[in-house]
């Protein structure tokens, strides 16, 4: 019975609640979608202006050049993000910044939709320096990762490739593997 009743508000309660949420989805565009935009744009330009500031060294040794975002980045990003992809000869690097973190990605450029975060690629390729994965704090630490190590890099993300996605692959079933093992644990816990 309990069953039956459930259904029957739910089937009350969904047809208005959608209607609802067409609508406010609608004044929300009206009113404030061009403004959310607007602010969007700003955020990626000075993003962007901190690139040239902080990695001059991409766009003068590399004739590096910033490009639209693909089409697998919503605009406007959600919160205060902003994202700024600047392509190479042969790599794309992606810039995301919002909520007070910054996120570097790299991924080939005949494969753009492959990306790879910038300490993992760095921890896969064996280089000398100990980084800790997600350790792309700032601006500067993200020029000084490539400063130092951009062209092995653009060494791995071209002949080496297959055996670097295939090490990537391999951490990356990892960890989906840790993941799978903690919602076990969470589900025994909350469930038993």
């Amino acid at each position: 019975m309990g069953e039956r009743l459930n259904k029957c508000i739910s089937a009350l309660i969904r047809p208005p609640t959608v209607v609802i949420g067409y609508l406010a989805d609608g004044v929300y565009s009206l009113l404030f979608a061009r403004a959310e935009q607007r602010r969007a744009r700003t955020r990626e330009e000075q993003l962007a202006q901190g690139i040239r500031s902080n990695l001059p060294f991409l766009f003068s040794d590399y004739n590096a050049e910033i490009i639209p975002n693909g089409e697998d980045i919503t605009f406007p990003p959600p919160f205060d993000y902003a994202v700024v992809t600047v392509a190479l000869s042969g790599l794309l690097v992606r810039f995301l910044r919002g909520r007070g973190e910054l996120a570097v990605q790299l991924a080939l450029r005949d494969a753009p939709k492959e990306w790879h975060e910038l300490s993992l690629v760095l921890n896969v390729i064996d280089v000398p320096e100990e980084v800790k994965r997600g350790a792309t704090y700032s601006l500067p630490d993200a020029a000084r990762f490539l400063k130092t190590y951009l062209r092995q890099i653009q060494e791995a993300f071209s002949d080496r490739y297959p055996a670097v996605r295939q090490r990537l692959d391999e951490v990356y079933s990892r960890d989906r593997l840790i993941i799978r093992q903690w919602e076990t644990e969470i589900n025994r816990r909350l469930y038993s």
